[in-house]
């Protein structure tokens, strides 16, 4: 038996709707239910563009709630398996793109929520810390890439790291430069992992919905005392020389 649908659920449309016109296999997410059972619905193509809001009745509805089997352990599952099969970066995104590919598309967008969760978590002044030292400064953008790094290396290894930034250092690696020593620490690829899974399997551009996005939580920190905060990571990437 079904779910109740209720605000915010994922659905897939089983026939097209005439009027607004919305194709069968449309992705939406509910934005009101009714007394009458019937529900409003917001259905999203490709690019961030809507199609239409539609009142539907929800037995013309797949919520996806029902047919997710992505739980927060296999999210690891593939992360960890994945990586343990690749033998740098390239080869891991090839890799767990691939496995997403296999699941159904309710589950590409679980695994994606999942995803979302623990990257606004990691979304701390601590861990920004970090990444400036690791890589030679760390913009809003690079701070994003390096989350997404971070969630790549393992469950292991992201938990440490909340807990304390300093077990990077047996994380990260050096790579020497004629301008320094940096870590690399950042993985963009790794951010649209579950949308390319889902233009793979479908041919088509994962429709996206809006969601909340984090707050920066931590101590605000000084960038030319940064080093400080870390010292062993400091001193595994020359930056106390510099000071």
């Amino acid at each position: 038996m079904a779910s109740k649908l209720s605000k915010t659920d994922l659905v897939m449309l089983l026939e097209a709707i005439k009027t607004p016109a919305v194709p069968k296999d449309s992705i939406g997410q509910v934005q009101d239910t009714h007394d009458d059972s019937t529900v409003d619905v917001k259905f999203m193509g490709g690019d961030h563009k809507e199609i239409a809001t539609a009142n539907v009745n929800p037995t013309k509805l797949m919520s996806f709630k029902d047919h997710v089997t992505v739980t927060d352990s296999k999210f690891w599952d593939i992360i960890q398996d994945s990586r343990k099969e690749s033998s740098d970066d390239d080869t891991f995104i090839e890799i767990i793109t691939d496995k997403l590919v296999r699941l159904s598309i309710p589950d590409i967008y679980e695994f994606e929520k999942i995803y979302d969760q623990y990257h606004d978590k990691a979304y701390t002044t601590n861990l920004w810390a970090a990444a400036n030292i690791i890589n030679g400064g760390c913009s809003d953008d690079g701070f994003m890439d390096f989350r997404a790094w971070l969630i790549s290396r393992g469950k292991e290894a992201y938990v440490n790291a909340l807990q304390n930034p300093e077990t990077l250092v047996d994380v990260t690696k050096v790579i020497e430069t004629n301008y320094g020593s940096f870590g690399e620490a950042y993985l963009e690829a790794m951010n649209y992992v579950a949308w390319e899974a889902f233009e793979q399997k479908t041919e088509r551009e994962m429709p996206l919905f809006t969601r909340d996005h984090p707050e920066l939580t931590g101590v605000e920190w000084d960038e030319d005392t940064v080093d400080s905060l870390y010292p062993q990571l400091a001193a595994k990437f020359n930056r106390q020389s510099n000071d």
